[in-house]
């Protein structure tokens, strides 16, 4: 199993779920897709929040899905940092995705 954790704090006020789905909204489809499918079959994900920090943790059971997800973000994840950075958002990954 592989596990990942994100850390995420808003510029603004928001929710976990909130942050997660604009989060979401910057991803491919074929990323989203994914990730619909592997919800609770080979990835868990619990969250929690201190204030305006998220943290997320995702846990991957299954190799071939979590190298699939590591193929699909390879040329997404740093646009979408730097697009969150730009919006005042911190953002931080152990390990980065391209390391899972």
């Amino acid at each position: 199993m592989t596990t990942q954790t994100v850390v995420i704090t808003p510029s603004t006020e928001m929710s976990s779920s909130a942050s997660i789905d604009y989060i979401a909204s910057l991803l491919p489809t074929a990323v989203i897709n994914h990730l619909a499918t592997t919800a609770g079959v080979t990835r868990t994900v619990s969250t929690s929040s201190n204030g305006n920090t998220h943290t997320i943790v995702t846990t991957w059971s299954d190799d071939t899905d979590k190298e699939t997800f590591k193929t699909l973000m390879a040329d997404v994840s740093s646009g979408v940092i730097s697009t969150l950075e730009s919006e005042g958002w911190a953002i931080s990954f152990t390990p980065l995705t391209a390391d899972l």
